[in-house]
């Protein structure tokens, strides 16, 4: 195994729970399903991982056992960590990801020209390219 999951350890060639982390582990869930944020949850159960770790942690399905790694939790305890999880993704605004952001529309003052797109080596240097569809922008005028 190239990463052995938190409140685990490999002894003898087998997963076996190691039981200070495996208690983290559970509490961390325990305070996810309570209602807690993912960061306050981890942050109040222990477990040393950033808010990107901890939300692997919580969608990995290792923590509810399989072939090689015991359960810490059981599924229906991470069964009803992830329908959570999908709820409060639901939720959280589809562009931001942050809850009670929406979208607002963004009213420019210039627009692209219709000209067809001049022609631009493939080969020129990046900065040529971009000037030449930096010069198709132009301003919109009171009569559009």
């Amino acid at each position: 195994m190239a990463h052995i999951p938190y409140g685990y350890k490999i002894q003898g060639g087998l997963a076996v729970i190691e039981k200070s982390e495996a208690g983290k582990v559970r509490a961390f869930f325990d305070h996810y399903l309570s209602g807690m944020s993912i960061r306050d949850a981890g942050a109040l159960a222990g477990v040393p991982r950033s808010q990107y770790g901890l939300r692997k942690l919580l969608s990995n399905p290792v923590y509810a056992g399989d072939d090689y790694y015991p359960g810490i939790v059981s599924q229906e305890v991470f069964d009803q960590a992830q329908l959570l999880r999908q709820e409060r993704a639901k939720n959280n605004h589809p562009v931001s990801g942050r809850r009670g952001h929406q979208a607002v529309p963004v009213f420019t003052r210039f627009r692209m020209a219709e000209d067809p797109e001049p022609e631009v080596d493939e080969d020129e240097d990046p900065v040529a390219r971009a000037a030449a569809v930096y010069r198709r922008i132009i301003p919109v005028t009171d009569d559009e």
